[in-house]
């Protein structure tokens, strides 16, 4: 179970960690997730597209691949993607090729660059344990450059809450997964830094109040595997 203190590294060692794994980031994935990370971004595309969403901002793009999920099943005219860092956008650049999308490499903690009221579909994968030290801000930020009635879909790596899963679960985070991390990637601290933010991740309570005081209704968690993956979707009032 979680127990010790853990403070999310500020914006410019995040970008560092990313920096550090992106030539091995979709490979790991894949392996330590037994490629279920396939199946969750179907799934998540496939609860969250109601028909008619012409707008989308993705943040924390990474690779590209839960935009490009989107995008496979989605008809859109804006398509926005931001991260902080450098690497992982050429990346989900080589992922779509002769898209139409806007690339941004931006630091959101300051705010997202971007208008009010301008995206029907805001997005993000595996990016709420980076700035879950200021989580509020940021939900209130994605309130803000969503259209009344637009839509948050936020798929994250959390905790299982059979006790008898955790009790597998917890040590592959602690020990597992970063060995692998260091043996494939050569970034030990990344892969702890990792594990470390799953095992401190918000619980989906404490999560769901967030977003309702940050002005979001029908706020919804669809648990995958067990709960070691969430899908969190939610409304603009």
């Amino acid at each position: 179970m979680p127990s010790a203190v853990f403070s999310t590294p500020d914006s410019s060692r995040i970008k560092q960690i990313f920096t550090e794994i992106t030539p091995r980031y979709d490979l790991l994935n894949g392996l330590l997730s037994m490629n279920l990370d396939r199946s969750w971004r179907r799934w998540a595309v496939r609860r969250t597209l109601e028909g008619g969403e012409k707008s989308i901002l993705d943040i924390g793009t990474g690779t590209g691949k839960f935009l490009k999920a989107f995008l496979e099943k989605g008809d859109f005219e804006k398509i926005v993607a931001i991260d902080l860092c450098e690497s992982m956008l050429k990346k989900a650049k080589e992922l779509m090729p002769g898209r139409d999308i806007a690339w941004l490499n931006t630091d959101i903690s300051q705010g997202i660059p971007l208008e009010n009221d301008s995206f029907d579909l805001v997005t993000a994968a595996f990016t709420l344990r980076s700035i879950q030290g200021d989580l509020p801000f940021f939900f209130s930020e994605a309130a803000r450059v969503l259209k009344r009635g637009g839509k948050i879909a936020f798929l994250e790596l959390t905790r299982p809450r059979s006790v008898w899963f955790q009790m597998l679960y917890y040590p592959y985070l602690k020990t597992y997964l970063p060995l692998m991390g260091a043996l494939i990637s050569g970034s030990s601290k990344a892969y702890s830094f990792l594990a470390n933010s799953i095992l401190h991740f918000d619980e989906p309570g404490k999560i769901r109040g967030l977003l309702e005081n940050a002005g979001f209704t029908n706020v919804n968690l669809h648990s995958y595997t067990g709960g070691i993956a969430t899908l969190i979707t939610a409304k603009k009032s």
